[in-house]
């Protein structure tokens, strides 16, 4: 069962494999500092699950597990959205998150400048570059499959349907025909 998980994981599209890491990366983040310092004379520090912001590292957390689950339910035969609708559903996650995100931090700024010996954290940060790349190639992966829909539709019945070339693939290029050389110019007739 995990070497099947494993396999069908290494052979994700390169978009979704980097959608995925960053939807990882922005989970892992949440665990991470977002907060700390000086706090009345004891030193501190608050992940996504504590202090002031805690309800939305809650949601954010689920969201990416919500976002991590439409590909690893598939790969074990478990369906929770039609897949027309699974690149969607990522890109407004990641947008709600990268904008749940912005609220975090300027709730984080606004208390910091109250207080001068507090300072927001690099997982607040890593959270939002996480979320930033999980709206990104969803967008990527809405819009390849706009682009194959188009070419599905204007391609001619009678031509096989072209396949989207991926970077690892080399365009097939039709060889030029054999080079025959040509005969040699006739010599001058000798007096």
């Amino acid at each position: 069962m995990s070497r099947s998980l494993l396999r069908a994981l290494r052979n994700l599209e390169i978009e979704e494999k980097i959608l995925n890491i960053g939807c990882f990366v922005a989970l892992v983040g949440v665990f991470m500092p977002w907060f700390g310092g000086q706090w009345f004379g004891e030193a501190k520090v608050w992940t996504g699950f504590q202090f002031y912001t805690s309800f939305v590292g809650l949601l954010l957390f689920l969201a990416h597990l919500f976002t991590l689950s439409l590909t690893i339910l598939p790969l074990l035969g478990y369906h929770l959205v039609r897949p027309s609708l699974r690149d969607l559903l990522r890109l407004v996650i990641g947008l709600e998150s990268v904008f749940m995100i912005i609220v975090v931090l300027s709730i984080l700024t606004n208390i910091s400048f109250d207080f001068s010996q507090l300072e927001i954290r690099f997982g607040v940060y890593l959270t939002l570059v996480g979320s930033i790349i999980v709206s990104l190639y969803a967008f990527l992966r809405i819009q390849q499959q706009r682009k194959q829909q188009v070419q599905e539709l204007f391609h001619h019945p009678e031509e096989p349907p072209r396949r989207l070339q991926t970077e690892r693939e080399e365009p097939v290029r039709e060889s030029p025909p054999p080079h025959t050389p040509s005969p040699p110019p006739p010599t001058p007739p000798e007096d």
